[in-house]
């Protein structure tokens, strides 16, 4: 693979800029349970024969309004449609995704004591210890190759080294996130938290930083040498974390900080060209971290259909009973009257006729690819186009 100069890490942060400013909606179609009346006064139709019919061709319920009168009630159902904006790496929805998937975990940190206390005067020498690390690494392009070689093997560089200090440390859980240097060049920054390990940390005036301490040894050998050598495509910084919320707060910081513009466009692009996750979690790491099961995968639309303001969406007393999920469409091809999200819903106008008829027809060129019931007993229908 040939080097990626300057002129081409321009022309992919220029494509992802492109593909990300691309303002795609995701069309949803929402039933809800509705009741209706019908007068029979005037029609042939005898209400108790129209009722036995209509609840033995439909399986729902039509009741006379009562004995002496020819008013009818019957359960049916009524469809609205709504549009949200895509969620997609970088843009506003995805951050805004992040910020929400982060703050249960964060919440729940509270409660955790510090691993340690910062402050130094006469306790200076106190022996202070840590399960939690902040680990950056960096690649030495000698040993890694061109941009995109070592872009294309950082995972694989990754995943060698935590199963490498796993091994030495008897466990290692993470959240990990990729960043890309001015140059193009790959590292990653990690929390890293030992469940079965504790780190002896050390004041380091250089930088007003705790670091491991340079005399600890396991088994023999250096703590600091086995991390360190651990990491072999370039240069590895370890810094000792003393309070869990605070660690969180600052690895959210920097997620949602590589996550918006500016400078950070070269590596929203970067990892979107080389296909990489702009952060990953291993499975137990929240779990070890505030007891307690808290998804952190990046966002994607999937969090959007599964949102609580989707759910709970409805501009009615009627029961919702499914939400339809279609392709997404470019926002160009749609009128300009348009919800961003539907955690906004506060009873906007009724699309136009014409909306609604591009929409009925984009279902008509869809079909079911998946189905399932959420916990609120919502039934959830994916659509793809047809063949």
């Amino acid at each position: 693979m040939h080097p990626l100069h300057l002129q081409q890490l321009q022309l992919i942060t220029d494509l992802y800029t492109s593909w990300r400013d691309t303002v795609e909606m995701m069309p949803l179609r929402f039933t809800y349970k509705d009741f209706k009346y019908i007068d029979l006064t005037n029609t042939p139709a005898c209400p108790e024969k129209w009722i036995n019919n209509y609840n033995a061709n439909t399986g729902l319920t039509a009741v006379r309004f009562n004995t002496a009168s020819e008013v009818v009630c019957y359960e049916g159902f009524k469809h609205t449609w709504s549009l949200i904006k895509s969620c997609k790496r970088g843009n506003d929805v995805y951050i805004r995704q992040v910020r929400k998937k982060f703050k249960p975990v964060i919440d729940a940190s509270k409660n955790i004591d510090s691993f340690f206390s910062i402050k130094l005067n006469k306790n200076r020498k106190r022996v202070r210890k840590t399960k939690l690390l902040y680990i950056t690494g960096t690649c030495d392009h000698i040993v890694t190759g061109d941009i995109g070689r070592s872009w294309l093997k950082f995972g694989e560089y990754w995943n060698n080294f935590i199963t490498n200090i796993r091994q030495q440390f008897k466990g290692a859980e993470y959240i990990r996130a990729w960043q890309s240097q001015e140059n193009g060049y790959p590292h990653f920054h990690a929390l890293i938290y030992f469940p079965n390990f504790e780190f002896t940390a050390m004041y380091w005036d250089a930088d007003k930083s705790w670091r491991v301490h340079n005399r600890q040894k396991l088994n023999g050998k250096y703590v600091r040498e086995r991390l360190k050598d651990a990491w072999s495509w370039g240069h590895l910084d370890i810094k000792c974390c003393n309070n869990t919320r605070k660690a969180l707060i600052d690895i959210v910081k920097y997620i949602t900080r590589d996550l918006e513009g500016g400078e950070s466009d070269l590596t929203n692009a970067m990892v979107w060209y080389f296909g990489k996750q702009s952060y990953s979690i291993s499975g137990k790491f929240v779990k070890e971290l505030v007891g307690d099961d808290i998804d952190l995968a990046p966002p994607s639309n999937d969090d959007l259909i599964n949102a609580e303001g989707v759910i709970q969406r409805s501009n009615s007393n009627s029961e919702l009973v499914c939400i339809e999920v279609f392709p997404l469409v470019k926002h160009d091809l749609l009128p300009k009257i348009v919800q961003k999200r539907v955690e906004d819903y506060e009873d906007p106008p009724d699309f136009p006729h014409e909306t609604v008829a591009f929409l009925e027809n984009l279902a008509d060129s869809c079909k079911p690819v998946s189905f399932r019931v959420n916990e609120n007993g919502v039934k959830i229908v994916v659509y793809d186009w047809k063949e």
